[in-house]
């Protein structure tokens, strides 16, 4: 409820200097840059590890487990390095389309 009333500018209780119009402006530019960041993140993490998250690779003859113990350990660790990333990445996108 309160939520709506932010949204909406029909709470009463606000002061501010911003018309509803320039509210709801604000509020598709932050939808906008959250849904980008998202879209982002979602790419790198699909296509940067997922193969590798999944203890499979793929080189060149198809998909195939990965099955010496040591090589799955690194590979799933290099995958959790390129999740992290890719987070940390959309991160700083938003917070700049944020700024712009």
């Amino acid at each position: 409820m309160l939520l709506v009333a932010v949204l909406t500018g029909g709470s009463g209780l606000q002061n501010s200097n911003i018309g509803p119009a320039g509210r709801r402006r604000r509020l598709r530019i932050g939808l906008v840059s959250f849904g980008a960041a998202l879209l982002l993140a979602i790419v790198i993490f699909a296509l940067g590890a997922r193969l590798a998250a999944r203890g499979r690779r793929d080189m060149d003859t198809g998909a195939e487990p990965i099955t010496d113990p040591v090589e799955l350990a690194w590979v799933r660790s290099q995958a959790r390095r390129v999740h992290v990333k890719s987070l940390l990445l959309s991160i700083v996108v938003t917070a700049i389309v944020m700024l712009i």
